[in-house]
């Protein structure tokens, strides 16, 4: 499946942030609701880090980041997936719907990171060591 791709953002400031992908796809944010009067199929992709990726979800979904930085960790190259839904015309929900997926990785054997986890019993090392990796085994 080919995915085009005509447009990459780069540098930072709302006028080139999450806002202005999406209002390039007809979505602007009226307060805590997301519009958008020709709601389409569209897919969009964001390659990003950890941290922006959970800054931009929250966002999207009108949670707390905090919640999301706290409480959640993702391999590097895992895949979450956003949706949209319409339930009004016009107004449209971002729902997660896939978050931290690495079944690419399991489906190839590949290893996977558990950088940025703590261990599950505390044994004296931290997460700025060298990541363990983990296995199929």
């Amino acid at each position: 499946m080919k995915i085009p791709c005509s447009v990459a953002y780069q540098g930072g400031g709302r006028e080139q942030g999450v806002d202005r992908i999406l209002a390039d796809h007809g979505y602007t944010r009226d307060g805590g609701i997301w519009t958008c009067a020709d709601n389409r199929d569209d897919v969009l992709m964001l390659f990003c880090h950890f941290g922006i990726g959970m800054a931009v979800a929250a966002y999207l979904t009108s949670t707390s980041p905090f919640l999301l930085w706290h409480t959640t960790s993702m391999a590097p190259s895992s895949v979450t997936t956003l949706i949209t839904e319409e339930r009004v015309k016009g107004e449209v929900w971002f729902r997660c719907v896939q978050m931290g997926d690495i079944s690419h990785l399991w489906a190839e054997n590949e290893p996977y990171s558990t950088a940025g986890l703590f261990a599950e019993v505390y044994d004296g090392r931290d997460s700025t060591e060298p990541a363990s990796w983990g296995s199929r085994a």
